[in-house]
């Protein structure tokens, strides 16, 4: 990325050996084992995210930090990716005790007056 002309690339391991090494490069501004949480507002669509990179959002956060996701509540029930598979693979890592379910609310007037949800975990 920095040969492509990105400047401000942060860098994230689990691993703080690889930080070691990372830091050798020279090219990255901040050096993270782990995000305290994270959040995704507007990821939940068409080609975007990947039920398949859940587990990734639970590698990115330290054990106690959160998950917050946004999205329009329809996505979660028409898109192909996520009906009958987004909230599936939640709930299993779950039951995996990766995370816990703080919780998942519908509000109304997310984008273009259609109704939201807010799903929150708490990392394990």
């Amino acid at each position: 990325m920095h040969k492509l002309g990105f400047r401000i690339i942060d860098a994230l391991d689990p691993s703080e050996h690889m930080l070691d090494v990372a830091k050798q490069k020279n090219v990255y501004r901040n050096f993270f084992y782990s995000y305290d949480g994270l959040t995704m507002s507007g990821a939940l669509l068409n080609g975007h995210f990947k039920c398949s990179a859940i587990p990734e959002l639970i590698r990115l956060v330290k054990p106690g930090g959160y998950v917050v996701m946004v999205t329009r509540h329809e996505n979660l029930h028409l898109l192909e990716e996520y009906k009958e598979r987004f909230i599936a693979k939640l709930d299993e890592l779950e039951k995996d005790g990766k995370w816990k379910k703080v919780k998942i609310e519908q509000f109304d007037n997310y984008y273009m007056n259609l109704p939201g949800v807010v799903i929150v975990y708490q990392i394990c």
